[in-house]
């Protein structure tokens, strides 16, 4: 196997686009190694590559070296072109490019590297703002300000940290890895389970009673529950 991609990934100057761009193609590797007829892992978006890797030689030869060939806009995963043992040997070679010697400083990583929860926090006191009334509609996030807040109570904070956010998985995938901060890496799992797994996109409504979807017609007033729960303002329509 061609190992050239180690060297010209080497030659990326700046340590924290180094370790950002391989922890990428790490998580690139894993995802495929995990599920690699998930088609969602199979296609990197032209713009990604773009952004990410394409200034880097190295990057670029790992994601041919991976399998990822251009089509059309976008880069495409060939199942073909690589097995699961030459994956895991590339991904190897990845991990031991990563510093390991910051990762000898027992860097902490828990609930506070990630921002859940914050004992120091000072919350804004909306009554205490004192803005004249002709630019308070200039300014939109007035409105507003108490909802946000409401995130910011600490019991709430514990409570999705111990009961919601698997922050014990994310350890566990990012223990074998030597890291110039395991805090990114953190970080990293924190999007990828919120988008893959917590978050749900809502594309049409679907009607369980006549079992077929449903079509927009526009919006409507919240119901008493859903201002009141959800703080709607307005609510779309199906029928």
């Amino acid at each position: 196997m061609d190992s050239s991609f180690v060297n010209n990934l080497r030659k990326i100057t700046d340590d924290d686009e180094r370790i950002v761009t391989i922890t990428l193609l790490i998580d690139i590797i894993s995802n495929l190694l995990t599920d690699r007829n998930n088609r969602r892992h199979q296609t990197l978006p032209n713009s990604y590559v773009q952004e990410m890797f394409h200034k880097y030689q190295g990057a670029m030869q790992c994601l041919q070296l991976i399998g990822f060939q251009q089509v059309n806009s976008d880069y495409v995963f060939n199942q073909t072109a690589i097995t699961n043992d030459k994956l895991e040997e590339i991904q190897k070679l990845l991990e031991n490019e990563l510093d390991p010697n910051v990762c000898n400083k027992k860097m902490k990583c828990c609930s506070l590297d990630l921002g859940i929860i914050d004992e120091q926090m000072n919350s804004i006191s909306l009554p205490n703002i004192r803005i004249p009334s002709g630019f308070q509609q200039q300014i939109p996030f007035l409105s507003t300000i108490n909802l946000v807040q409401s995130y910011e109570d600490k019991t709430l904070r514990e409570h999705i940290l111990s009961s919601i956010i698997p922050i014990e998985d994310f350890h566990r995938k990012i223990s074998n890895r030597n890291l110039l901060n395991k805090r990114d890496l953190l970080l990293f799992e924190l999007l990828k389970w919120f988008k893959d797994e917590f978050f749900t996109w809502f594309d049409r409504g679907y009607c369980q009673q006549c079992r077929k979807s449903m079509e927009m017609v526009g919006y409507t007033q919240p119901t008493t529950d859903e201002r009141r729960i959800g703080d709607a303002h307005r609510v779309e329509l199906y029928r």
